[in-house]
């Protein structure tokens, strides 16, 4: 069912990375291989959620408007979930009524593809709850699921159907990071089975985020002139993934394959990307959950083609993401600040709030396949790049 539900999801949101059913086969399988470092075996119960939250967790980005709205989100129960979303949540105000979501229906089934982005910005916001709302709704996955397994009268089924949906909602709901795990029951009843939610929540949060390979964007080709022109703003969370060939969860490893290039600007391009931006951006914050819960740490490595694999530090990148990240702005008129104010006017015709930053400008770069040394340059005159080129390229002497 959930294979079938995603497949929409690039209808509604085509300049997104994807959350379909591409996405959920890697997730499972990141998911499966995280928990063996936790776990000798897995319940039934837990093989269970753990299946079906990798293919139901994106499903609320899936769903029509019209039925988004028949769910009746509370935005109450959401706050009360993720208070630091509040703030978030009031630039969406036209989007509630009476404390629940209710989008335009102008863009319901009949108009379900590429949403403006406020709105598609909104259902993003919030589908974690959406998701979890679907699985227990009466014409949603709780449906499929009685149909689907059925109920003798005289059985005793149904108590274990309803605490397992209950839980699968409740993991579902916790794949958004916007919610403290440390706040929420370590451990729920399925059926007769005591299951760790905490960690189950902590580990499909860390898969969801290792999903980084060329295999969530292997359909991008058809869409990336559209993100330059329309949407620069998510080039970056396509083009990295590209020039990662595989990530391989092992047994206290995380390994991460860069793909090969022949020119050395785009591959030390290439590395900073992949390392920085989706290591220490896309992967960290997750990382730190699942730590924070486990208390099982992964050793991280990247790997270039025909070398061998290199240690980095997570938190390190973490910071020199940062870094990057607070200079969206260069002093002087030399190529690299040209560029860069360029771009700033793409980004502000999309949305007069987007400023773009170094890691979006390589990231143009590298789709254009221009100026990367200048850029290059410019990212390794910080400290922190220069320390991950030296590694990398010493084999981390």
């Amino acid at each position: 069912m959930g294979i079938y539900l995603l497949g929409y999801q690039r209808l509604a949101f085509p300049y997104f990375i994807l959350h379909d059913h591409i996405h959920s086969e890697n997730v499972l399988k990141n998911y499966q291989a995280i928990l063996s470092n936790i776990y000798l075996s897995l319940s039934p119960a837990v093989d269970a959620l753990v299946t079906c939250s990798s293919y139901m967790h994106d499903v609320g980005m899936s769903l029509p408007v019209s039925r988004i709205n028949e769910l009746k989100i509370s935005i109450q129960e959401i706050k009360s979930d993720a208070p630091e979303l509040g703030k978030e949540l009031a630039k969406y105000q036209r989007f509630v009524k009476e404390g629940v979501v209710s989008l335009p229906e102008e863009y319901d089934e009949r108009h379900f593809t590429s949403l403006p982005k406020d709105v598609a910005d909104f259902i993003r916001l919030i589908h974690p709850w959406v998701s979890a709302k679907y699985l227990t709704s009466d014409q949603g996955f709780r449906k499929v699921l009685a149909e689907e397994i059925g109920c003798p009268e005289a059985g005793h089924c149904k108590p274990l159907r309803e605490s397992f949906l209950w839980a699968l909602a409740r993991l579902v709901k916790l794949h958004s990071s916007k919610i403290d795990l440390k706040t929420q029951p370590k451990e729920v009843e399925v059926g007769d089975d005591r299951v760790e939610l905490a960690v189950l929540a902590a580990a499909l949060r860390f898969a969801d985020s290792l999903d980084i390979s060329r295999k969530r964007a292997k359909h991008a080709f058809d869409l990336w002139k559209r993100l330059v022109e329309d949407k620069p703003s998510q080039l970056k969370h396509w083009i990295f993934k590209w020039n990662i060939s595989r990530v391989d969860v092992l047994l206290g490893r995380v390994s991460v394959e860069v793909t090969p290039s022949e020119d050395q600007d785009e591959e030390i391009a290439k590395v900073i990307g992949v390392a920085v931006f989706e290591l220490g951006h896309n992967v960290a914050e997750d990382y730190n959950s699942y730590l924070e819960i486990v208390k099982k740490p992964l050793q991280f490595y990247i790997r270039m083609p025909d070398a061998g694999e290199v240690a980095v530090d997570i938190e390190e990148l973490k910071h020199c993401y940062k870094t990057i990240e607070d200079r969206r702005s260069l002093h002087g008129g030399d190529v690299v600040s040209r560029m860069l104010e360029e771009l700033r006017r793409l980004f502000e015709q999309e949305s007069p709030s987007q400023q773009p930053d170094l890691l979006d400008l390589l990231a143009s770069a590298l789709y254009r396949r221009e100026k990367l040394s200048n850029i290059v340059g410019e990212l390794r005159g910080l400290s922190c790049v220069e320390r991950l080129c030296q590694k990398i390229y010493t084999g981390g002497t």
